[in-house]
């Protein structure tokens, strides 16, 4: 058996181990990235796009592979080449601009942005406003629809949370730590609202108050939003991994 300090030492070019070790490596890459290829994307997606275009893209891809991109990444990515073919967006302009937020993504991200996509595609279903009704009956009928509905939609999302594998996932998109790293993507913009509690109070000091220097006392809400990058991509690329990657 091999151990993981020989391999560590050992993979250096020249070697004859090395030389095993990667080209054994690579062709599991292959063999990987073919199987993916053949499930996501359709005969005849480069068909409609100019040569260097083609050229441009495929290699992109093969980067991608070299360069040990995840599994559920790659299929992203393939994915994002049949979505654009599909809109006649494919280019290598349009996909070199998703490719990169794609191939940065970890598992965790990809499932938050799996969760959000669902969102805008199936938003919760909103409030009855009792006062546009005449009379209570009225009412009570559409609460009845109401709530009919609101339970289909919230069986539907723990359904899809529990496809994706996040069971734990919250359907808001109130800031929280999970979105830090997200901010990077440009997918996401943050709202930062501060309410304002009680009166401006002046700061005391050794000389009395200053009314011109006060304490505010206030509250700060953050809130991410999508942005125009987000609505974009969300209509090229399913990001639903619904079976199990590596």
């Amino acid at each position: 058996m091999v151990t993981l300090l020989e391999t560590l030492t050992s993979i250096v070019p020249g070697g004859d181990f090395a030389d095993k070790v990667i080209q054994d490596w690579k062709e599991r890459k292959i063999r990987e990235a073919q199987e993916i290829f053949l499930m996501e994307i359709r005969d005849g997606v480069f068909d409609n796009i100019d040569v260097d275009d083609r050229i441009s893209i495929s290699y992109r891809l093969w980067r991608a592979i070299s360069e040990g991109t995840a599994k559920s990444n790659l299929r992203l990515l393939c994915r994002l080449v049949q979505g654009l073919s599909d809109k006649k967006m494919l280019t290598i302009s349009t996909f070199s601009k998703f490719a990169s937020i794609i191939e940065s993504l970890t598992e965790d991200e990809i499932k938050i942005i799996a969760k959000d996509i669902w969102l805008y595609n199936n938003p919760m279903p909103k409030n009855i406003d009792k006062t546009i009704f005449s009379n209570n009956e009225d009412y009570e009928k559409e609460l009845v629809k109401y709530n009919k509905l609101k339970k289909e939609w919230q069986h539907s999302f723990s359904s899809f949370l529990q496809e994706i594998g996040a069971p734990n996932l919250l359907p808001y998109v109130y800031f929280t730590e999970e979105y830090y790293s997200l901010l990077r993507t440009g997918l996401y913009g943050l709202d930062i609202d501060v309410y304002s509690k009680g009166s401006l109070n002046p700061i005391y000091n050794d000389y009395g108050s200053d009314e011109t220097n006060v304490d505010i006392n206030a509250e700060t809400e953050m809130k991410v939003y999508f942005t125009s990058l987000f609505i974009e991509l969300q209509k090229y690329v399913n990001f639903l991994i619904s079976y199990p990657v590596s």
